[in-house]
Parts: structure tokens; C-alpha cells; sequence
């Protein structure tokens, strides 16, 4: 019996597609080196492959504010047990707080429906 792939509970239109991070992100990588990501599943694929070559970028691209950089993005690829961008030293709340402008940090929806929003300026 063939194995049934799953089904996207969600899938963007391409103009959403085109102005996400994602996107945004692979044309970052693509104009730091020689790689071009025509989809979504080749940039999934480097990342499993090339793991701290990926966590890499994704530190610089998202501007990570720290006092100290990593030693190393991974000390080794044993999972359970790695460990992340080692002897970095940054303040978790100093990024989650970066952004004061009025697009939402949080966006929740309960169960009878009710949605409610907090902006980075509120939350800050």
C-alpha cells in the first residue's frame, strides 16, 4: 500500500507567499551565496542537510540582538543532547521587545470565537 502524503491544512495564495518571511528570508540567503531556492521543499531540504549552515543564517537574518555571539551554532548533530549556539550570551526579553510599531506580536482566538490582538508597542 502506497503511503499517503498529507495535506496542507493551509496553503498562501502567491501574493501572500511573496511578501512572507519566508520568502523573505530565502532571497536574504540567496543574495549571500551562490544558492537559489526556487521552492520551499529545496530550502527545507538544505536546511536538514546543511543544519548549521542554516541556523547560521537564520541568526544573522532575524537580527538577533546579543553581547556575546555563539562559539559554534551546533556541537554536534546527536539529537537529544546538542547543544545551540553555544556560550552566546543574549537577553530573550530585549528580542521579543526589539519591535515598537503597532503590526501584532500576539493574536489569539478562543473557543467561542473572540479574537483579540496585542501589538509590539503594547506589549512593550
Amino acid at each position: 500500500m502506497a503511503k499517503r502524503q498529507p495535506h496542507p491544512l493551509c496553503k498562501p495564495g502567491d501574493t501572500h507567499f511573496a511578501v512572507s518571511n519566508m520568502t523573505a528570508f530565502m532571497r536574504y540567503f540567496e543574495t549571500r551565496t551562490d544558492r537559489l531556492f526556487a521552492t520551499y521543499d529545496s530550502l527545507y531540504r538544505w536546511s536538514v542537510d546543511k543544519i548549521e549552515d542554516f541556523w547560521e543564517f537564520i541568526w544573522h537574518f532575524t537580527d538577533v540582538i546579543h553581547s556575546k555571539p555563539p562559539a559554534s551554532i551546533l556541537s554536534d548533530r546527536r539529537m537529544p543532547g546538542t547543544q545551540w549556539f553555544q556560550d552566546a550570551r543574549l537577553n530573550f526579553s530585549e528580542n521579543l521587545l526589539k519591535y515598537i510599531d503597532d503590526n501584532p506580536k500576539i493574536i489569539s482566538l478562543n473557543e467561542n470565537g473572540d479574537r483579540a490582538r496585542l501589538t509590539y508597542r503594547e506589549l512593550r
